[in-house]
């Protein structure tokens, strides 16, 4: 049994790809993200008009491109590709800046909790944080 993706789908992963990175640089995700809408409408629109991503598995007759869960499957794993690699960048960029934050100074440990599931378990993410003088209680002593 062969489980490897077709030349077509090869070509619609291509396609997709592509089409992200000329629409949907890094640079746009990053300032789109701040933004209220949190993504470009006229993008979106695009995806649908020449791509067809929104109506991939509706069939032809209907309006849709007509293609199986086979293609919804590997345009997902592209975006979930990307949007991976864009996080694992800004992780990275994060952890830099705290690095370059806690050089000198007196240090806090503060633990934040995260629910990575509707019910625990819980995640804990501990960063130490670098606390002014200033900052200190009454009574503390660097």
């Amino acid at each position: 049994m062969n489980f490897a993706f077709s030349d077509e789908q090869e070509e619609l992963r291509a396609s997709v790809r592509r089409f992200l990175a000329e629409k949907s640089p890094e640079t746009e995700v990053r300032r789109l993200m701040d933004t209220t809408e949190g993504y470009d409408p006229a993008v979106w629109g695009q995806m649908a008009d020449q791509l067809g991503l929104q109506s991939l598995t509706i069939p032809e007759e209907f309006g849709g491109s007509g293609f199986t869960y086979v293609e919804l499957l590997v345009v997902l794993e592209l975006e979930l590709e990307l949007e991976l690699e864009l996080e694992l960048e800004l992780e990275l960029e994060l952890e830099l800046e705290l690095e370059e934050v806690v050089e000198d100074g007196v240090y806090m440990n503060v633990t934040a909790f995260e629910a990575v599931t509707p019910s625990p378990p819980q995640v804990a993410l501990t960063v130490n944080v670098p606390l002014p003088h200033a900052a200190l209680p009454p009574g503390c002593e660097v």
